[in-house]
């Protein structure tokens, strides 16, 4: 049986990105079982974008609202905290996720030995153009081997690549 999903977003300004984020999660060819945002006391209107799309989501929307600042990396802990399902995927507000993201990661999981898959991302400018590089840029995560892109490559940062148990 298929394992259950959380994605957990951390939100603070993201107002103007959240749409196309929102609708990338939407369409999904495997649904999530919750979306869990913990935005960070958001002086624009993240959190009325936010409720619109609670509103009609395809799946369950837990909007966490902290009234007092925590940091980006506190502020996803408190995402993580509140998670409910067996995987959890990393979003990042700015994000526009391929339709078969969370299907093409969640496959790997019917494996009891998996614990984490990573994936390379395409970066694009503010319009969506590619920008003819990939984070990481060389393909190092291969499914079945236990390597991980060099520490230079991490600098980047890969939390929203990863999908976990």
């Amino acid at each position: 049986m298929a394992k259950t999903i959380s994605v957990a977003l951390a939100t603070y300004k993201g107002g103007q990105y959240l749409g196309e984020l929102l609708d990338s999660l939407a369409k999904q060819t495997l649904l999530p079982n919750e979306l869990v945002v913990s935005d960070d006391n958001s002086p624009d209107n993240t959190i009325e974008v936010l409720e619109a799309f609670a509103e009609s989501a395809p799946f369950k929307v837990n909007i966490i609202r902290n009234t007092d600042q925590l940091g980006i990396i506190d502020n996803f802990a408190k995402a993580f905290e509140n998670c409910k399902c067996e995987l959890i995927a990393y979003c990042d507000q700015d994000d526009i996720w391929a339709p078969e993201k969370l299907e093409t990661l969640a496959a790997h999981f019917a494996k009891p030995e998996v614990k984490l898959v990573m994936h390379r991302s395409e970066a694009v400018d503010g319009d969506l153009n590619p920008l003819g590089y990939h984070i990481p840029e060389r393909h190092e995560i291969e499914i079945g081997e236990v390597q991980f892109p060099s520490s230079e490559e991490m600098t980047y940062g890969l939390g929203h690549q990863m999908l976990f148990d």
